[in-house]
């Protein structure tokens, strides 16, 4: 797993920096964890399991930052969540996420670059790339809200329409 590899691999004063809160669960948590042991001392780590959605709002309002390593993902809803709390994305460049994260809201790295991945955590904990809450949170209100997005839908149907009257 990238992160818990990143994590191995940052320096001591980030990795003391560091308070992970892992959210989620699925087939793969049990090796995960066991992983997470070799981490123990070195940085820490709360494996909270699924959350509610109000918890799991909670949480990212209060982060620093989202990590989001998934190399596999198309357009990940956790991500939308985050920049709709202000919070910056850490994750890579695959699919749909170069859609959602850009210079703006967070890094993406190449998938499977560890040292890419490492460098930019470390960046993001040690402030040398600084992210503005307020207009992460206020460009994600705008594209990804209630009132843009029955818009985006309410003129897929429209253009469907006028498609469907000119046959």
């Amino acid at each position: 797993h990238i992160f818990l590899d990143t994590l191995h691999r940052v320096p001591d004063d980030v990795a003391a920096a560091l308070d992970i809160h892992w959210i989620g669960d699925g087939s793969m948590m049990e090796e995960i964890r066991n992983k997470a042991r070799g981490l123990v001392g070195r940085v820490k780590i709360q494996f909270h399991g699924y959350l509610p959605k109000s918890d799991v709002a909670g949480q990212l309002q209060r982060a620093h930052l989202l990590v989001h390593p998934s190399k596999a993902e198309n357009l990940p809803c956790i991500i939308i969540e985050s920049l709709a709390c202000g919070t910056p994305v850490l994750s890579h460049a695959v699919n749909g996420i170069p859609e959602l994260v850009d210079d703006s809201n967070g890094i993406l790295c190449p998938p499977g670059d560890t040292s890419a991945f490492v460098e930019a955590l470390t960046s993001m904990v040690r402030g040398t790339i600084r992210f503005d809450r307020k207009s992460i949170a206020a460009a994600a209100s705008l594209r990804y809200g209630a009132e843009p997005v029955a818009q985006q839908i309410l003129g897929a149907y429209a253009a469907v329409r006028a498609m469907a009257a000119r046959r």
